[in-house]
């Protein structure tokens, strides 16, 4: 329903242009740190505001295999999880979310990348309050990996996901292991947002319930007739 409402819209002339490609990436490079946060990030941003700093629920590496990543100084095997939120504040034009991509990186606990395999599960949270959305990557790196081959691209689909114009949402990425699994440290890289950007007409505004509602309406009745 969430695709037909913005294919509605375009098909409508309620939005007058659709842009697909990046909402909002950083490589990471040049990053400075200090405890949990990584600042002087270079962040390419479309129809959101520049997420500036991250900071993580624990601190962070700068030894030399971290530079340029974002890499946790927490050990899931004794001290659990870490988290990092990513905020999206949505500017005047709607946004559809569809994947999420990084490049996830396993360290030990001196910060150097990790020589054996250990296990790393991840997931995204789509957040506006409570949760919309969440996706989970799990065994990121296959146990008969070893030595593992770093780093190892992820993607979380969040596709379908309207986020209003206006509205400020976060992404939560969090990252753990598998409860008696050997322990390890984690990061990434290479954080890329994707999406499409919606850019209603100025003087359709005022029509985009009228049509939002009709739509609805239209997919109801084909749920109807498909299950009649």
């Amino acid at each position: 329903m969430k695709h037909l409402l913005l294919a509605g819209m375009v098909a409508l002339g309620l939005v007058g242009n659709v842009e697909a490609g990046i909402i909002a990436s950083t490589d990471f490079d040049g990053r400075t740190v200090s405890g949990a946060t990584a600042s002087n990030l270079t962040w390419t941003v479309n129809g959101v505001a520049d997420p500036g700093s991250l900071t993580a629920s624990d601190n962070l590496f700068d030894t030399p295999d971290a530079q340029n990543i974002f890499a946790v100084n927490k050990n899931f095997a004794p001290a659990g999880q870490w988290t990092v939120d990513i905020a999206l504040n949505v500017g005047s034009s709607a946004l559809q979310l569809d994947t999420v991509t990084l490049d996830a990186y396993i360290l030990d606990r001196n910060g150097i990348f990790q020589p054996k395999n250990r296990d790393l599960d991840m997931r995204i949270d789509l957040l506006n309050g409570g949760i919309l959305d969440s996706d989970t990557v799990n065994n990121i790196y296959p146990q008969n990996d070893n030595p593992p081959v770093q780093p190892q691209p992820v993607s979380f689909d969040l596709s379908g996901n309207i986020l209003a114009a206006n509205t400020n949402y976060i992404l939560r990425i969090t990252a753990s292991n598998t409860p008696g699994s050997f322990g390890n440290n984690a990061g990434f890289d290479n954080l890329v947002v994707n999406g499409m950007v919606a850019v209603p007409e100025p003087s359709t505004f005022a029509l985009l319930g009228i049509g939002g509602l009709a739509l609805v309406g239209y997919g109801v009745r084909r749920r109807r007739q498909q299950a009649a």
